[in-house]
């Protein structure tokens, strides 16, 4: 357990679990369908966000269209695919987080309730998101809306509480980044993080401000992934 926590342990998995982060996030979004804008209803360009936060099941069902319709069936295995790689992607970043805080919760002064309340709160955003999940795949197998109404049920509330949860572990990641590390890269990212919680926090009335959110969150990873790779290089040499 001591060898699985040692810093340059914790390196080279959020290292590699970095990657993973931003490989998953970009097939997610790679095999969701393209969506006509005039059938998005939520003010953003995301299909799967729009599915998420969509206030009834008629606007879901404007946006994957009827049997009749072409391309529906198609519609339908691109976002079961893109849910495929988000349970995966659940799994990662679930790791990841904890990783990266434990890099730097262990140089700060805190006591250990505070440890035990980020895990707590970030095993509850895994849960809403798989929650969500199963949610989003039964209404992706409903055969009507009249089928998808029992499924579809608080979607909207699981999903905000869902990103809620998960940009709030980001900005207390990126907070630790920019008062406990020293790198100017860390820092940077650690800004990153926090921004993306803040519009977050907005994008719970503006929805565009959450999709928004997304982004400063993928910089604030890219930032630690050249930030890690850096560190780890460095003590690889010393080993040398």
């Amino acid at each position: 357990m001591k060898f699985l926590l040692d810093e340059k342990s914790l390196l080279l998995s959020s290292l590699l679990l970095g990657f993973l982060f931003l490989a998953f996030r970009f097939l997610i979004y790679f095999n969701l369908p393209n969506i006509e804008p005039q059938q998005l209803n939520a003010g953003i360009s995301s299909p799967l966000l729009n599915l998420e936060l969509a206030e009834s099941p008629q606007q879901i069902y404007t946006i994957l269209g009827g049997p009749e319709e072409e391309g529906h069936y198609q519609k339908i295995t691109s976002f079961r695919t893109s849910l495929s790689f988000s349970n995966y992607y659940i799994c990662i970043y679930f790791l990841y987080f904890c990783g990266l805080f434990e890099l730097t919760f262990r140089k700060s002064q805190l006591q250990i309730i505070w440890k035990f309340l980020f895990y707590l709160t970030l095993s509850a955003t895994t849960l809403c998101h798989f929650a969500g999940n199963y949610k989003l795949d039964q209404i992706l197998q409903s055969k009507s809306i009249l089928s998808m109404q029992e499924s579809f049920s608080f979607l909207k509330e699981l999903s905000l509480c869902k990103h809620l949860l998960f940009f709030f572990i980001s900005g207390v990641v990126g907070m630790f980044f920019w008062l406990v590390e020293k790198g100017y890269t860390i820092k940077v990212a650690g800004i990153f993080l926090f921004t993306s919680f803040t519009l977050a926090l907005v994008g719970l009335y503006k929805f565009y401000l959450l999709e928004l959110a997304f982004y400063f969150l993928y910089l604030g990873v890219a930032c630690i992934v050249i930030y890690t790779t850096i560190r780890f290089y460095s003590n690889f040499r010393k080993y040398m």
